[in-house]
Order: C-alpha cells, then structure tokens, then sequence
C-alpha cells in the first residue's frame, strides 16, 4: 500500500473514531448520572432508616430492663421513696429521659417525674388508654405527642416478673419513659446523618423533591392512635450535581483539544512516514550506522523494506570486524595463558629442585658423618668436629622448616605476634656481634660490618616482637653478608616521630630492575638456574616483607646493579619513651644441675625419643619411669605419688598428651607438666597452655632449653 493511500486512510478513520468518541462519551455521562442519582437516593434513604433504627433501640432497652424486674413489680405493689430516688430518678438522669411514668396494674398513675425544664406531662396517660394499649398480645407501644409546640417521643411497656421476657403474663403495671425532641437532639441527628433535618405539620406519604433542590425522605410521627401529628424531613444536599456540570465542562474542552491533537497527529505522521525515513535511509548509507532504522524497518512499505536491507548489510559488515577483533584478542589472551603457564611450570620445577637441593645437602651431611662415627675409629677430636658439622646441618635443615612454616602461617594469616618491651640498641649491639663472627667465619676479612643508631641516648625502648623484628634483621643481614665480598655492610636505624626507619645497606652485588620484581615472591631468587652459585631456598625476603605489614609497617628496596643494595623497612609506633626495661634472664645454665630425688614421667610414644631424653637427663641423677601413651601416664600420675614432673608429649595412641594434661591436673593440679611437641603453630602452643601445660619445649629438644626448664620449675 502506498504512503499517499495510508494517509488518506488515517484521515477518515480518525474522523470516524473522533464522532464515535463523543457519542459513547454522552451515552455514558447520562447513564451514570441515572445510576448516581438512584444509588444516592437508595444509600441515604438506608442510612437514615438504620440511624433511626439503632436510636430507636438505644431508647427503649432501660425501659425493657426495668419493666421485666422483680423489683419494679415490688414497687408498684408497694411504692417506696428509696426505689423513686435509687432507681426511677437515676434511669432518668443516667440515659438522658425527659419524662419517666409508672401505673399500677389497674392504670392508675403511682409515680412522675421530669427533668424540671420540660412541659408537665403528669396527666397526659389515662388509665382506660394503658390498658388497651397494652396488654399481653401487644406489650410494648411507642407513639408521640405534641405538647404545646413540644414534641416528646414515648415508649411504654407492661410490667412483668424478670422470668416473663416476653411479656405474656397479666401486667402488674405499665411503665413509660419519654424524650422530648429539642433542638439539641435534631442536632445531633444532623451530624449522623450528614443531612438538614426539619419537623413539619403532617402529610400524608414519603416524599421525594426534584434532583435540583435536594434529596428529601419524609418519616410521619404518629400518636396513640397511629395518626399523624408531625413530619420528619431529612434533606441531603445536592452539591455534587454542580460537580456533573464540571465534568461536564471539561469534557468539552477535551473535545476540542482532541480536535486539535488531531490535526497535529496528521502533519506528525506525515512527517514521519515521510521525511524522517528518506532521512534515515541518507544517514544510514552515510555513517554505516543502522540505529535510526529500527522503527523504520518493522513498517510494511518501500521504506521499511529498504531500512531492512541496509541494516543487514550494516551488521554484516559490523559482525565481521568483531570477529576478526574478537579472534586477535583470544590469540593474544591464549599467548599470555601459556606465556603464564609455562612460567608457573617452570618455577615449579625450579623451586622443587631447589628445595631438594636445599633439603638434601645438609640431610647428606647428616646422615654420611653418622655413618663414618659408626663404622671407623676417629679420634676424640675428628669425632667432635664431626659431630659439629652434623650439629649445624641439622640446625639449618631446621632453619627451612621453619621459613617453610612461617610462610605458610603468614600466608594464612596465623602468625601471632609476642609484642614486649626492650632496649632496642643493646638488641643491635648483639646482633653486630654475631654478624662480625660471621664475618670472621667465612673469611672476608676487607669487609666492614657496621651500626648507625638512630638517637644518642644510650637506650632507645620499643614495644614489638623482638624475636619477629631479629628474623627480619637476620634475613636481611645474611643476604647482605652472602652478596658482599669487600667494602662495608651498614645497617641500623633512624626516628621520625614515634616511627622507627631500619636500614641494611651494603656494597655487594646490587640487584637488577627485572629481578626487584620478583624477590619479594616466594621461592623467587635473582638467580635461578642450575649454575647459581648461592644456594637458600628465596623464602627470606617474602617471609620478612610479610612480617614487616603483619606489624603495620612497609619494605622498600633500592639497588643498582654492581652498586650494592639498600633494603627499607618501618615500624609504626614502637617508641616508648617511659617504659621501664627489665633485664631478661638470657645466660644459659652453667652450675650442674642435680635432681637426685626427684622423679620425672616421661611420656612418649617413640622409644628413641625417650632414650635421648633419658641421656640428656643423665648428669642430673633424676629417678625416670617411662610411659607410652597418655591414658598409662595419667593412671601412674594418680598411683604415684612421688612423681615430681611430667615431660608430656602431645601426639599419641590411645590418650593424647591434651586429655592426659586435663586429667592429671585434675587430680593433682599442683603437679607440672611441660609439653613436648612437634608442632610448630602458635595455635597449637596456645592448645598445651589451655590443656594445662605449665611451660612448652618444640622439637628437636634443645638440652640446655631443657635442663633451664626442669631448673626453674624442680631446681628451686
């Protein structure tokens, strides 16, 4: 179909849907104001019924209370002033009663009151009017009557024992309670209501004034004899109709602003099924952009047929750069992933041959010494030396484990730190010490080992890990001392306010840019191939770079290849100018030891362990008894008596040393125990001294560490 063709079309169909607007709109304006009107009329006739249905109700229940009471039978029987007062002047006063009666069985009047303001009704009620009135076939009667321009509403009822709910029994009396209709109770009626109220003279039906003035129902008020004496009109106002009339109004304007819209819809649809398409269609074979054409392509025309083609073409073109943009990124990510992966294998590899290498060479010291003490004949002094050089292998296998450790706990975040207070220049002082006989042991006599300190006072106290702070220090220094031959290694210290700057500077080697990089990596060295000629396993910076942000500060490094290096590391807020240092007690034990009437329980599950703790003990003259698994340790603990001392190892069959401790402390709390454990991890420390434990020794057991533990807990 032609663009010209949809246009006219559009035209006559929007005149059409205009005319058929405005009729369905006047049809439907008339049928809901017919059903407005009749549902109001319906609500508020309803309304008023039921308001004046409930304060009908609320009127005659005290009078059906007391005219079915023994005690209102009893007082008309027998009138007495304390009934009148206790009961008639309080039912008036209390539900708000204008007019209160009582009769005797025979109609004559006993007792009247009023509220003293209204008209005197006292003879208003003839005796031979109650008794057709009332009777047992019709027991209750409601009228009204008007009394010199005063209306009062009156509702009687026979009285009747309390068991004669139904009033069927002969009367004993008639009793009548009256309200009069004042302005104060039209009032309130009109607030219910919401509607103008007025009595008139009587008339004859309900009646129902014109939509225009107001909504009227009409309620007759009849007398004794149910004629009529007044009218109640209630009359709702009609503003809404005036609302109508708005709608109306707005109706018409919208109307004619439909008219308009119509118009300008006309020239827009031109436009756009005109102009803005030839336009798209420019623009698209232009810029190779087809975002315009995603209206124009779903329109069934030459325009939209031709906007399809020219986007096909447009992403045609688009997929095809994508892809072959897409296809250089992924040769360029699967370069990098295995440019990466042959980089992890070859670390892997790298680190596993060192390690072995490391592992192995003092492991071969140990074990070739250890054979050559057992099969030859050597002198005192071969086998001293010998025995030394196994000493110091297996201190430095141990020293691999433990880096091996500390890497793994920092790396997993379960490193712990001991915090304490200590004169950090006499720290430096001893660690000088060491590095000088160092020095002197490996020969390098033209090297010059020395301390800055940081402030001229002759002690500068900190508050950190001491024992954190010297392997840092240590890994650092021994680095330096590995890649100096000649020239000058200086480290030390300077403050910035509560801040502490450490330094280890040296004239060594230096490091390249590449390799600054990557030392701070685990098991990452500068030299890592087969021909290094330094050996270490690279877990000495890592484990010092972590140690150093574990305690809130940073390390840094300058260097320059063939121009030394300088390592940096911070502490925060360590100085502490007040404390007050106390001398640690660090002297090995030199007097011998001697413990002869003590006993000491060694308990151990491997027989070589207990053996080397039964020689170490030798020289102290101590009585040993020996038990292998926790459960035997804790029944000799409470069989003996005499056992002085526990050496409690911690992983064993049947008890483990945790629940033995817990059991021995038990029954004899006052007995010590000291752990021996293989475990190197701090929560592990923290289990023995939660168990009971009253000091801790880590294997390999060191025999002085030992002797100085059994000195202060036995030597006393």
């Amino acid at each position: 179909m032609k663009t010209i063709t949809r246009l006219y079309i559009l035209q006559v169909i929007l005149v059409v849907a205009i005319i058929v607007l405005l009729m369905v709109l006047k049809l439907n304006i008339d049928k809901r104001l017919n059903l407005f009107l009749k549902s109001s009329h319906a609500n508020n006739e309803s309304t008023v019924n039921n308001i004046l249905k409930i304060d009908r109700m609320i009127f005659i229940r005290p009078l059906r209370d007391n005219s079915e009471w023994d005690e209102t039978v009893k007082y008309i029987e027998n009138p007495t002033k304390d009934f009148e007062k206790e009961c008639l002047n309080t039912l008036l006063s209390t539900f708000s009663f204008n007019h209160i009666w009582v009769f005797d069985q025979n109609g004559k009047q006993i007792y009247y009151i009023n509220d003293s303001i209204s008209v005197n009704l006292d003879t208003i009620l003839l005796a031979d009017q109650l008794t057709q009135l009332l009777t047992p076939d019709t027991p209750f009667s409601h009228f009204f009557i008007n009394k010199n321009n005063e209306l009062v509403e009156i509702s009687g009822a026979t009285v009747v024992p309390t068991i004669d709910t139904k009033h069927t029994l002969p009367a004993k009396g008639y009793l009548f309670i009256g309200r009069n209709w004042n302005m104060a109770m039209i009032n309130n009626l009109e607030e219910i209501t919401g509607a103008r109220i007025q009595i008139r003279k009587p008339i004859i039906q309900k009646h129902r004034t014109t939509v225009e003035e107001s909504f009227t129902i009409s309620y007759n008020l009849t007398d004794l004899k149910n004629r009529p004496i007044n009218t109640l009109v209630f009359s709702f106002p009609t503003t809404y109709f005036r609302e109508w009339e708005k709608d109306t109004t707005i109706l018409t304007i919208i109307n004619i602003f439909i008219g308009l819209c119509i118009i300008i819809l006309i020239g827009f649809l031109s436009r756009k099924w005109l102009i803005v398409p030839l336009n798209s269609l420019i623009k698209a074979l232009h810029m190779d952009e087809y975002q315009d054409l995603q209206s124009l392509k779903s329109v069934k025309n030459e325009f939209g047929e031709m906007a399809r083609l020219i986007e096909d073409s447009i992403i045609t073109k688009n997929e095809l750069q994508i892809e072959i943009k897409n296809k250089l990124e992924t040769a360029n990510v699967l370069t990098y992933l295995k440019n990466k992966a042959e980089e992890s294998d070859r670390l892997k590899t790298a680190f596993l041959s060192n390690m072995s290498h490391e592992i192995r060479t003092p492991m071969n010291c140990i074990l070739g010494f250890i054979q050559m003490l057992q099969q030859e004949d050597y002198t005192l002094e071969e086998r001293h030396q010998y025995m030394s050089l196994v000493s110091s292998s297996g201190k430095q296998l141990l020293t691999i484990i433990n880096d091996i450790l500390d890497i793994s706990r920092i790396e997993n975040d379960q490193m712990i730190l001991q915090p304490e207070h200590f004169d950090l220049n006499d720290f430096l002082e001893n660690l000088l010490l060491i590095y000088i006989n160092e020095k002197q042991k490996t020969g390098k006599n033209d090297l010059v080992i020395e301390l800055m300190k940081g402030t001229s006072e002759k002690e500068c106290c900190i508050y950190c890990d001491s024992g954190r702070l010297k392997q840092i220090l240590n890994n650092l220094l021994s680095n330096a001392l590995k890649f100096t031959y000649s020239g000058k290694i200086t480290f030390g210290y300077s403050c910035e306010k509560e801040n502490l700057v450490f330094f280890v500077q040296d004239t060594g080697l230096g490091i390249s840019p590449q390799d600054q990089e990557i030392i701070f990596e685990r098991f990452r060295q500068a030299e890592e191939t087969h021909t290094r000629k330094f050996g270490g396993t690279g877990l000495g910076l890592p484990i010092s770079k972590g140690l150093v942000e574990l305690m809130g500060g940073k390390m840094w490094l300058t260097s320059e290849k063939g121009n030394g290096s300088s390592f940096y590391f911070t502490l925060p807020d360590v100085i502490r100018h007040d404390a007050i240092l106390t001398k640690k007690r660090t002297d090995p034990l030199t007097r011998s030891l001697n413990l002869s009437g003590k006993t000491i329980l060694i308990v151990e599950d491997v027989p070589e362990n207990i053996e080397l703790i039964s020689y170490m003990l030798k020289s102290t003259r101590v009585n040993i008894i020996r038990a292998d698994n926790g459960l035997i340790a804790l029944n000799l603990c409470q069989e003996n008596p005499s056992i002085d001392l526990v050496l409690m190892d911690i992983q064993m069959p049947v008890m483990n040393g945790y629940d033995a401790t817990r059991g021995i402390k038990k029954i004899r709390p006052e007995l010590p125990v000291i752990a021996l454990t293989a475990y190197a991890f701090d929560k592990d420390k923290k289990s023995c001294a939660e168990s009971g434990c009253n000091d801790i020794l880590s294997k390999p057991i060191n025999k002085n560490e030992l002797l100085q533990k059994l000195d202060n807990l036995l030597g006393k």
